[in-house]
């Protein structure tokens, strides 16, 4: 497992004009043994684990806002003189679902009562006087990005397959290791396909069901914050969930008025396809609301 001590040399030398938010990787941060063809991961200061935490959020991986944000915070810390210690404690907390996403994974935890469970006025806290609650994590606890045509593009667990892909087993294999030793926390896979990694772990016994946003033993999704999941959130935060063929059938009308505007006919294929989808986040909500109102 990379650590801090092994690159803080390097993020001591990192000019800040080359920490903005969509400032380029830093090749001297590559970690080569999590590299290949397909990813390339980098190192930023993720370290810090809350062991005390009693509330776990799982995402996916750092992306570049993230990365530069963890740097900078890191960064500007050591320069006021902090031990190795709280300099990733301060990186983690200022740089966790920065950005935009941030803002929407607050809105969600509040709107589904998790501030009241942890007995604060707003999830918001989290990031702040509440940060002891909270640990924060991802599957991929490096940022990885993918590689395409010598671009690197923020990693977001289609391909290669989060779950499946051989070069990412030592990382979950941390990942293992990290969520068992914040054993007093609920942990909350943020998306479909972090739960489909943490499910992993429930069904081969390292992780208890238990420990988990589960619905009947099976874990469960709470919606990924990103921007490009605005279904997902959008029904989540509905106060109730219509039916789902009143749900479907509505976004399909709507397509249909945005298909014709672009002179497009619809056939059907693509309209099954399209309800289908659409069914399936459904289900998804419903799958959310149900494990959340069932946990004691």
């Amino acid at each position: 497992m990379t650590t801090f001590a092994q690159f803080k040399d390097v993020m001591a030398k990192l000019a800040p004009e080359h920490l903005q938010s969509d400032s380029p990787s830093h090749q001297a941060l590559l970690i080569p043994h999590r590299s290949d063809r397909l990813v390339r991961t980098y190192y930023a200061p993720f370290d810090h684990v809350n062991t005390e935490a009693r509330l776990v959020l799982v995402g996916i991986t750092p992306g570049r806002e993230q990365m530069n944000n963890a740097l900078r915070a890191a960064r500007l810390a050591m320069i006021r003189g902090l031990d190795d210690s709280q300099v990733i404690a301060h990186a983690k907390q200022a740089a966790s679902f920065s950005g935009p996403m941030r803002e929407k994974l607050i809105e969600m935890l509040d709107h589904y009562g998790f501030n009241t469970r942890l007995g604060i006025h707003s999830c918001r806290e989290l990031w702040g006087d509440a940060n002891h609650m909270v640990h924060f994590t991802s599957a991929l606890r490096n940022p990885v990005f993918c590689t395409k045509k010598g671009k690197e593009d923020n990693y977001t667990g289609g391909s290669p397959t989060l779950s499946t892909y051989a070069g990412f087993r030592a990382a979950l294999g941390d990942l293992r290791e990290e969520l068992l030793s914040v054993p007093k926390a609920l942990v909350l896979p943020l998306g479909d396909k972090v739960a489909s990694v943490i499910q992993t772990l429930v069904d081969t016994g390292d992780l208890p069901a238990d420990r988990v946003l589960n619905l009947a033993g099976k874990v469960v999704e709470f919606p990924h914050p990103s921007g490009a999941n605005g279904e997902t959130q959008a029904l989540a935060l509905m106060p109730t969930l219509p039916q789902a063929e009143t749900y479907a059938a509505s976004k399909l009308q709507a397509y249909r008025v945005k298909a014709a505007a672009k002179g497009k006919h619809l056939t059907q294929t693509e309209e099954r396809t399209y309800l289908n989808k659409r069914t399936s986040y459904w289900n998804r909500a419903l799958s959310t609301r149900q494990a959340i109102e069932s946990m004691a």
